[in-house]
């Protein structure tokens, strides 16, 4: 009935929200959901499990994608937040399939690539049924691209509707004796190459101040891992690795390597201050990653400069006072001891996390309000031909 296309681990868990209000509504629809990465794959079966029906997307060719759509015959695409694939909706546009795109943005540096293409996105973009833009900005953009003005509404960012289990702060307390109940905690999440060799940098005189302080690392990839691990070990730190299978953190450890996938909020939960990784330098293609995680569990969040993906979270996280953006190593430095010194300081900032995500929700039940009609209209409309023919 639906297929939601999210290309990777953030995709995945901005879609998560909307799966659920849709199964909510709609418990008998059959949803599939496509990713483009492994890490994708893994983040469907983490966060939605056997609730949703998984494969690859097909390669964006008119022949593959014609017979990718005659066979699962859907009623409605949603694309998550910004691919955009001419071959894809050129094709439902042909099948009278609608097209959605949910909780999109588009970064000024994204509208200036597409703009290289603008004779094949213009054509795509101005037969997509419906736009769920993250902001007015985003909205603008898109219309700059050639999407049709009444087509794109502003509904907010679906991730603000995170939702935290209930039992997660007595996992996380439990985790927390087990990594040191007395120690200082630094959590460094969805870090890239490059990224630990920053924080690794700072770790040594952080820890002159406070002896006991432990950097929990839990980089992006797995396939970084086994890297990750060698790095800290070389540069002469007593590392604990997660998948060893003790999970005790000994007290002598100065770094654990969180090697393992789909806990970063169990493990922002956890700590004392959060690091977003995707952030600190300026890496090709990243611009950030998920800074509403420690929000919602109401942990101060710090971050870099780089963070094109989440402009307006960021702006509203440190307006707020929920989290610090830091734009150089002395700064982030100084940042982690201001934190680490306070202990009213970030239970102030938590707390204004939490409210951030509070005053921002409802993005997931506006996006769901534009996609159910075209479900009903399609419906409808199949109907009226089977009972004409």
């Amino acid at each position: 009935d639906v297929w939601i296309h999210a290309v990777s681990v953030g995709e995945v868990n901005a879609a998560a929200p909307l799966i659920t209000a849709f199964q909510k509504q709609q418990p008998r629809w059959r949803i599939l959901i496509t990713t483009t990465t492994p890490t994708g794959l893994d983040q469907v079966n983490l966060s939605l499990g056997n609730r949703v029906t998984h494969c690859y997307l097909p390669i964006d060719h008119p022949i593959f994608i014609a017979r990718f759509l005659r066979t699962i015959s859907p009623r409605l695409l949603i694309i998550m937040e910004r691919e955009l694939w001419p071959n894809i909706i050129h094709g439902c546009h042909k099948r009278s399939i609608p097209v959605v795109i949910a909780n999109a943005r588009l970064s000024q540096r994204s509208c200036h690539r597409y703009a290289r293409i603008l004779p094949l996105m213009r054509p795509a973009l101005a037969i997509v049924s419906t736009i769920a833009a993250q902001t007015e900005a985003d909205r603008n953009r898109l219309m700059t691209l050639g999407a049709h003005p009444d087509r794109v509404m502003t509904t907010g960012n679906i991730k603000y509707d995170v939702t935290v289990p209930t039992k997660m702060k007595d996992t996380a307390r439990s985790m927390r004796q087990d990594w040191g109940s007395h120690r200082l905690i630094i959590v460094a999440g969805s870090t890239h190459e490059g990224e630990e060799a920053v924080l690794l940098d700072i770790l040594d005189p952080l820890r002159q101040h406070y002896p006991g302080l432990l950097l929990i690392l839990a980089p992006r990839h797995p396939e970084r891992f086994d890297a990750v691990f060698h790095l800290v070990r070389d540069r002469g730190f007593n590392t604990h690795r997660h998948s060893d299978g003790y999970t005790v953190v000994p007290p002598s450890a100065e770094v654990h390597l969180r090697d393992s996938m789909g806990e970063l909020p169990l493990l922002y939960a956890a700590a004392d201050v959060a690091i977003v990784g995707g952030s600190l330098i300026e890496i090709k293609g990243i611009g950030g990653h998920n800074l509403l995680e420690p929000c919602a569990v109401a942990t101060p969040v710090v971050f870099g400069r780089y963070i094109t993906d989440f402009l307006e979270i960021g702006h509203n996280i440190v307006k707020r006072k929920a989290g610090i953006q830091v734009h150089d190593l002395n700064e982030l430095s100084d940042t982690l001891k201001k934190l680490l010194n306070d202990d009213a300081l970030r239970s102030r900032m938590g707390a204004n996390g939490i409210q951030v995500i509070k005053e921002n929700r409802g993005a997931t039940q506006r996006t769901l309000e534009l996609c159910i009609p075209l479900i009903e209209s399609d419906l409808l409309s199949r109907e009226h031909k089977d009972a004409s023919s």
